[in-house]
């Protein structure tokens, strides 16, 4: 256990290291002006500043969203490098854009509740006599003063339905009592309630049926029937709103003037055109075929798709109350089933009947096939792959990717890809794994069980993998994996979750392994081929994810188990290859975008418990080598190569053997910015920190395992550091990335492991080739 001197020694040298991005990105930028007009005083810099704001974070909002009212003719072009900026051609300077930019900051203002707010502009001319220049700066301040905030809301509507409707769902209500005021919130509102009505029938319901009225006004005060008791409250009450300025907001109805905007719809018939074409042949006949299934009327011209599928599809049923989030989902779920390029959605009033609309559903199909060529790189501990991909995954190299999709399988619009798969892994002996492997995979774009229909999307899997992998000198891995699952989509949150999965693993051994399995007793546990099989249990993932303004939240938690149900029946498994475990890990990643950068977060961790008996007579210490942790790599630990960090702070292994884990955490820090753009390409960079290591449960009882197993008390001894910069090229599509990175802190590889930047020299940093970013 460490002692607190030398705890206080570390923290401070890793503080050093979380500043050095800050440090680095703080350096004194240069402004250069490109083509700046010769004695003609031109706008240099224009600058807002707000003063007297209620709080930091309302000084933070207005100070961004002041700049976009500006007038053209004022605002600044600059293009950003990392040791200078450049102002691209900047405007001439007229008088009359100030006046103009004030009237369009008024107006912002206003919109949002600051009715007392006060704008003033200064400018000054710096002559450059050198250059022949006249520079301007201009500088606004704005004084806000007290923004209206909401004091009382409420819904006076005359159509009895109408007022019910919005009292029932009032606490969906966007305006709240003490919330600054806005027009923009009130507009929102009123949206708000038009698509309530719209979900309940009323069809025709629209902005002309329906305002907001404000009053910030004691109104009483010129009633001249008032008591003077009564006057004198109003009097106090609006005193309190000049130190409190608030609004009053009342939506109400408009007079009605057609009053089929009071009856609700009903769906009457649904029309369905499933094969048309944008640009018809007209030299050739058209041929149609009418197919009538109750009120559903199938038009088509081909025999590409089934009649009854389509049916599933179609949100708007008839008989059905018209809900305008049905007629959204329509077109939702025919665009996601891949079968179509293109759904439209049309709705009519049936001439004939009364209160009842027509749908007609016109869909263009897409191509039925088309070819696969991808370069791909995989996640750490990703989980509904194969164990070759997994064992190989993190790759610092190349993977290329190449199949066959068919987008309406079994005319049902079910997915089928077929993919071959080739890949290397660069390491210390230049090409140290290759791998080749094959997929099929059937989407079928319902749940083939009795499920839930609510969802936005659902998917039902079929997936089988076969793969080989050469980790060259020590083992050749072949695998096959069958796989039944479900993904379900709902908003911000998918749920993935495969009830049975079957891989099977061959791993064929070599002399340097065995050599290895010979002095190490974990790897020896681990490396060994068998059957997974999950039941029930089996794999399942979800994943959240939040936009908030500038933030980006996502969580994935995710789980899988091998022989829970299977394990212990001996007549099932007589050759006792059947793996049983069971692991869980879980990630959360942050980031917040600013204008030319980024800030990146994540944190993850995982642990897999192995338990029964193999073979009858061993007991099983660890997961398989396929499904356990390891780090390093261009999407993990980028100062150390794919699967050679850890395990703990155990100096005995020196050897450069993989390295597998069935504990791991990992957390990174990474500060993105963009440098320039040359031929479309945008070039960026970035500064990170990585912290993290892999453990085992025990060390068995095994000398040469010391500090290998995970314990609480050594966790900050036990964790290593990294950290580096790199070279982003993003080509929009995809993005190519080039990191370098350096050992601040490694605690299996040196002599003492208290000691930080261990050998430090700028040709000692490890090199990471990734496409996209880490996380």
């Amino acid at each position: 256990m460490l002692s607190s001197p030398q705890v206080t020694f570390s923290l401070s040298k890793l503080f050093a290291v979380l500043l050095l991005p800050l440090l680095l990105g703080s350096c004194a930028i240069t402004t250069r002006v490109r083509k700046p007009p010769k004695g003609i005083p031109y706008v240099y810099k224009t600058t807002i500043k707000v003063e007297g704001a209620q709080s930091r974070a309302e000084k933070v909002d207005l100070e961004a969203r002041l700049p976009n009212q500006l007038d053209d003719s004022i605002k600044v072009r600059i293009r950003s490098y990392p040791l200078w900026e450049t102002i691209i051609d900047p405007p001439r300077f007229d008088t009359n854009a100030l006046k103009r930019s004030e009237i369009f900051l008024y107006s912002l203002l206003h919109s949002m509740g600051y009715f007392g707010a006060v704008v003033s502009d200064t400018f000054r001319i710096d002559s450059i006599q050198k250059k022949n220049e006249l520079r301007v700066i201009i500088d606004f301040i704005v004084q806000p003063g007290k923004g209206l905030k909401f004091d009382s809301v409420g819904y006076v509507l005359d159509h009895p339905e109408w007022q019910h409707l919005v009292m029932s769902y009032r606490k969906e209500s966007l305006l709240k009592k003490n919330e600054p005021y806005s027009k923009y919130v009130v507009g929102k509102e009123l949206d708000r309630i038009i698509e309530l009505m719209r979900d309940n029938g009323y069809y025709k319901m629209g902005k002309e049926d329906i305002y907001a009225e404000a009053d910030t006004v004691a109104f009483g005060l010129i009633d001249p029937s008032i008591d003077p008791f009564e006057q004198a409250l109003l009097i106090e009450e609006l005193r309190k709103k000049q130190e409190t300025p608030t609004i009053k907001v009342i939506v109400k109805q408009r007079p009605t003037k057609d009053s089929s905007h009071l009856k609700p719809y009903y769906i009457n018939t649904v029309t369905i055109y499933p094969d048309m074409v944008f640009r018809p042949d007209t030299t050739v006949a058209t041929v149609f075929d009418t197919t009538r299934i109750g009120k559903y009327i199938i038009i088509s011209q081909t025999d590409k798709f089934k009649k009854y599928f389509l049916l599933h599809y179609t949100a708007l049923k008839p008989g059905d109350l018209y809900r305008q989030k049905n007629y959204f989902r329509t077109i939702t779920l025919f665009n996601q089933l891949g079968a179509w390029q293109q759904a439209n959605v049309d709705i009519f009033e049936n001439p004939d009947i009364d209160s009842a609309l027509d749908v007609r559903i016109t869909l263009y199909p897409a191509k039925k096939y088309s070819l696969l060529l991808d370069l791909e790189t995989t996640v750490n501990n990703a989980l509904g792959t194969n164990p070759a991909f997994v064992a190989t995954s993190n790759l610092l190299g190349f993977g290329v990717n190449t199949g066959v999709r068919n987008r309406n399988f079994a005319k049902q619009s079910i997915q089928s890809t077929t993919n071959l798969r080739g890949g290397i892994e660069l390491g210390h002996d230049f090409v140290q794994t290759f791998q080749v492997s094959g997929a099929q995979n059937f989407y079928f774009p319902k749940l083939i069980l009795p499920g839930i229909r609510k969802y936005d999307s659902v998917r039902t899997i079929l997936s089988i993998n076969g793969a080989y992998t050469d980790r060259k000198d020590y083992y050749q891995l072949g695998s096959v994996n069958l796989a039944w699952g479900y993904e379900i989509a709902k908003k911000n949150h998918v749920w993935f979750w495969r009830p049975f999965n079957m891989e099977l693993s061959n791993l064929t051994s070599t002399d340097s392994l065995n050599k290895d399995l010979q002095e190490n007793s974990l790897l020896r546990y681990a490396f060994n081929d068998g059957l997974v099989i999950g039941l029930l249990g089996g794999q399942g993932v979800f994943r959240w994810q939040k936009v908030r303004g500038n933030d980006l939240h996502t969580v994935r938690v995710a789980a899988e188990e091998s022989g829970t149900l299977l394990g212990f029946n001996e007549h099932l498994d007589t050759r006792g290859k059947l793996f049983r475990f069971f692991k869980t890990d879980a990630q959360y990643t942050y980031t917040r975008q600013f204008k030319k950068s980024a800030f990146a977060f994540r944190v993850m961790g995982g642990v897999g418990w192995a338990y029964g008996d193999s073979s009858a007579t061993v007991k099983e210490k660890t997961m398989p080598f396929f499904k356990q942790y390891f780090s390093g790599g261009p999407n993990s630990m980028r100062a150390w190569q794919v699967r050679q960090l850890g395990l703990g702070s155990n100096k005995n292994d020196t050897s450069n053997i993989d390295r597998f884990g069935d504990i791991q955490f990992e957390t990174n820090l990474e500060y993105r910015f963009k440098v320039t753009t040359v031929a479309g390409i945008t070039l960026a960079s970035a500064f990170y920190v990585d912290v993290g290591n892999i453990w085992s449960h025990s060390t068995y009882g095994d000398a040469k395992l010391l500090n290998a197993d995970f314990k609480l008390e050594r966790m900050l001894n036990d964790l290593a550091i990294g950290t580096g910069t790199g070279l982003r090229f993003d080509f929009s599509y995809f993005l190519i990335r080039l990191d370098y990175a350096f050992k601040v802190k490694d605690p299996n590889r040196i002599q003492d492991p208290d000691q930080w930047f261990y050998n430090w020299k700028i040709f000692n940093g490890q090199l990471q080739l990734g496409i996209n970013y880490p996380f």
